[in-house]
């Protein structure tokens, strides 16, 4: 009975976080999209010549229930605010691992392990897309991340020097410098572990993002 009582806990939980992942995928876009439109009104009132609008989409934002019911079942939020950047990110992982910062320039990415464990990263690589561009960078067969430590992933053009594990150097690669940007580092299995977005804004906006 109390093995029954546990299965239909931990199904509900696993329900909970599915609807949270497709709710955040859906702000995130919405996002990105209310910054696009924003950057078209401001646009159009320069051109015009008008005071900018007084009424402008903010951002989204889930119930606190809903974000207390998800916290209850073992899900981690936090919230993020640029404002001197004006670069508003989210992230993701499914383990622990993060995407911890991507430079908008294309100087660097850098991955965190919050674990406590550490974990081989041999055949993993990172998946870069801009606007109009991709890149791609596989980690060496003998790249480990510690526990609690960052590995920064720097573009061939940096004028930083290699100093394995932490700070890797690409090979005649740059990262992408534009405007939107999403990051995902993959496993040896070529599936997503792990990602960020990030999209240049006019105004600061919160957004949360969550770590399983």
């Amino acid at each position: 009975m109390q093995r029954k009582k546990s299965s239909a806990l931990r199904n509900e939980m696993e329900q909970q976080l599915a609807e949270y992942r497709e709710l955040l995928d859906i702000k995130v876009a919405l996002d990105m999209e209310i910054a696009a439109y924003r950057k078209l009104l401001e646009g159009e009132e320069i051109r015009l010549n008008i005071s900018p609008s007084s009424s402008r989409a903010s951002s989204l934002y889930l119930p606190d229930q809903h974000l207390s019911d998800l916290t209850n079942a073992g899900a981690y939020f936090t919230d993020s605010e640029r404002t001197s950047s004006g670069v508003q990110s989210s992230a993701k992982s499914s383990g622990d691992i993060d995407v911890a910062d991507h430079d908008m320039l294309g100087k660097f990415v850098k991955i965190h392990n919050k674990g406590k464990q550490e974990i081989s990263l041999g055949s993993w690589q990172l998946v870069q897309k801009g606007e109009g561009a991709e890149v791609t960078y596989k980690f060496p067969r003998a790249t480990v991340i510690k526990p609690n430590a960052t590995i920064t992933v720097w573009s061939s053009n940096s004028g930083i020097q290699a100093s394995p594990p932490q700070t890797l150097v690409m090979k005649n690669q740059s990262w992408c410098s534009s405007s939107s940007l999403l990051t995902i580092l993959q496993n040896n299995n070529g599936e997503e572990y792990a990602s960020r977005e990030s999209i240049k804004v006019s105004e600061s906006s919160e957004i949360h993002h969550m770590e399983e």
